[in-house]
């Protein structure tokens, strides 16, 4: 999944609530909870009310969760303009 949401809230068992507001791959809602790689090499830190550029996947054996991680370039929409501007415009998440 490739996504640009603000996160809402804490840090949460290892992961934040993200509002999306737009997204360039995968199905998904107004809202994601998105784990953040907290005891790997990569973990990366999501602060509540910055916007993010993020690549997430799911496990196999995870019913809907995300896992997204600093090696799969997640990060500030700030830092990650050209990541973005390579994606284009993307798609709105539908209010419901």
């Amino acid at each position: 999944m490739i996504f640009v949401g603000k996160v809402v809230g804490s840090t949460i068992n290892g992961g934040v609530n993200i509002v999306v507001e737009r997204y360039w791959k995968g199905a998904l809602k107004r809202q994601a909870f998105v784990y953040t790689a907290q005891d790997s090499s990569c973990a990366v830190g999501l602060a509540d009310g910055e916007k993010y550029l993020v690549f997430a996947f799911a496990y196999a054996d995870d019913v809907g969760a995300l896992n997204t991680n600093q090696c799969l370039r997640t990060g500030r929409v700030r830092d990650r303009g050209t990541y973005i501007r390579l994606l284009g415009k993307g798609k709105r998440v539908k209010s419901k």
